[in-house]
């Protein structure tokens, strides 16, 4: 397969237009390519394998939104219960939590594009299952809880490869405008994905929702085939644990990675709960259903698009700052938000939220492909 992938350094001059015989010239014409936030931003662009990655992972995150409204309001529904929807949702959680390191391990033993498209496609045969068990009217609590397991599991060998290939798709010098148009697809799938979630499952209910996410897993297969990524240089080869071992050896000698991986794991550990659950009970209770829900989340991805497009037309010189300030705010209007019944309340500390996260969503996978 890799006698078949072009070089990098090919890939990147076929991408701006320039002449194999690189040098000076090629580097000029990068940089006059790049020039400017609106050049910077549409170069990525020019990189046929770039808009492949870039549907892949929108059709992803934005049909995600069905299956995450309509497992929840599906939860609600059977049960009413928040301790079960809480448990669905550790259930999905915890095992791709668990299992991100040997996803981890997996991709960088093997192809990230052949593990990234067979889970799209294992998570289709997934969705498909589950759709049809909701439409035949036989779907229990404790079904949702081994869908639940299963997706996760699968979800945890495709979320490595997201951070693998980008930066063998472009050079260093347009990594953050790269990561600010992925995210700026992603913000957009957000806006898109959940808005339409809700009104599918308000008016048409889960199952049609599921099916939906399904569609969008086999698109976002196909579109991951498409890629061909510039074989990277590998050192010897090593076994899986061994892999773990090294990629854990790695973080504990680098005190800013490891810095940096606390705050991440202490702030997903912070807002997992309030806005898987705690959003989807206030908009059940609240906010008039999950039609409000799937707008609350838009306006949260709108605001996060705003923090994507400041993130990637300026370079922070104190990342560290940012690392801690963005937190620290986002925990004040979090619990404002906990105890508002007005949507239109809602959607503006969603959207304050929001901006904040894309922009730590731009600088962080950047700082950590730099080093």
């Amino acid at each position: 397969m890799w006698d078949e992938i072009p070089a990098a350094g090919e890939s990147v001059r076929q991408a701006v237009g320039v002449g194999p015989g690189g040098g000076e010239g090629s580097r000029g014409a990068v940089v006059l390519a790049t020039r400017g936030a609106v050049g910077r931003l549409l170069a990525p662009a020019r990189i046929g394998g770039f808009r492949w990655f870039w549907l892949a992972t929108a059709l992803s995150v934005g049909g995600d939104f069905f299956s995450f409204i309509a497992i929840s309001w599906l939860t609600l529904q059977l049960t009413g219960s928040a301790l079960a929807l809480g448990i669905v949702l550790t259930a999905q959680g915890v095992p791709r939590a668990a299992l991100l390191l040997v996803g981890g391990a997996l991709t960088d033993r093997f192809s990230a594009r052949r593990l990234m498209s067979a889970s799209a496609l294992a998570r289709t045969v997934l969705m498909g299952a589950i759709a049809l068990d909701v439409a035949a009217g036989h779907v229990q609590l404790w079904h949702l809880y081994v869908y639940s397991v299963l997706f996760g599991t699968l979800g945890a060998f495709f979320i490595p490869g997201q951070g693998t290939v980008l930066p063998r798709l472009m050079p260093s010098d347009l990594l953050e405008a790269g990561n600010a148009v992925m995210n700026m697809g992603l913000q957009a799938a957000r806006v898109i994905g959940p808005a339409a979630a809700g009104l599918v499952v308000a008016h048409f209910g889960p199952a049609s929702s599921f099916a939906i996410d399904g569609a969008c897993f086999l698109l976002c297969a196909i579109a991951l085939l498409q890629l061909r990524i510039p074989a990277s240089v590998k050192g010897a080869s090593q076994d899986l644990l061994a892999s773990i071992r090294a990629g854990l050896t790695y973080a504990w000698a680098d005190r800013a990675l490891l810095g940096v991986l606390a705050i991440v794991i202490a702030l997903n550990f912070a807002l997992t709960g309030p806005f898987q659950i705690g959003l989807v009970l206030i908009a059940r209770q609240r906010l008039g259903g999950a039609s409000s829900l799937g707008i609350v989340l838009a306006s949260g991805a709108v605001g996060s698009l705003l923090g994507t497009l400041a993130g990637g037309t300026f370079r922070p010189r104190r990342v560290g700052l940012m690392f801690i300030f963005v937190p620290f705010y986002v925990g004040i209007v979090s619990a404002i938000l906990a105890f508002t019944s007005i949507l239109a309340v809602a959607m503006a500390l969603f959207f304050i939220i929001g901006t904040g996260m894309g922009l730590v969503n731009v600088i962080t996978p950047t700082w950590l492909q730099r080093r």
